[in-house]
């Protein structure tokens, strides 16, 4: 499971190992806790076992420090953001079953986002949002009845 995804192939089967890194590390702690005690390090493969079992958990660990909060910050928020150079972004999936339009259609409304993308939607939520994004010229829709729809619309022309 560590190895895999160091493989630059894009399978599935491989990627999917990136994701699941620190269930893959605390499973191997908690091996490389009571596998002496299990086995008793009685033969050479037992301690080779044990040590790329320790090589697996600091290369995890050394993949998952960068999203820890003890690991340094890359980029500094800005002091005085320049309101012509800053861009207020409203992301929502909204889980194509749920039929919520109002809830939706207030918080676009309240949050008067530059851009609006809306995942998982179908021609329902198109239409049951029309009134609340009325003032967003530019807009890229592809609204699917299959979760995997998006509505993009933007106060802001792609062209500048």
């Amino acid at each position: 499971m560590t190895t895999l995804p160091i493989l630059r192939y894009e399978a599935w089967w491989i990627r999917v190992f990136d994701f699941p890194r620190i269930q893959i590390l605390l499973l191997g702690a908690a091996v490389l806790a009571v596998y002496p005690f299990v086995s008793g390090l009685s033969d050479t493969k037992d301690l080779a076992f044990l040590l790329l079992l320790a090589a697996s958990l600091a290369y995890q660990g050394y993949m998952i420090y960068p999203y820890l909060r003890v690991a340094p910050v890359q980029t500094e928020r800005s002091r005085r953001p320049d309101p012509d150079s800053t861009i207020s972004l409203l992301f929502a999936n909204v889980l194509m079953t749920n039929d919520r339009f109002d809830d939706l259609a207030r918080v676009i409304r309240n949050a008067e986002a530059d851009v609006v993308l809306l995942v998982e939607t179908d021609d329902k939520w198109k239409e049951g949002i029309a009134e609340a994004v009325a003032g967003y010229p530019y807009s890229v829709l592809h609204p699917l009845d299959n979760t995997y729809g998006m509505l993009l619309y933007s106060r802001l022309d792609h062209r500048t």
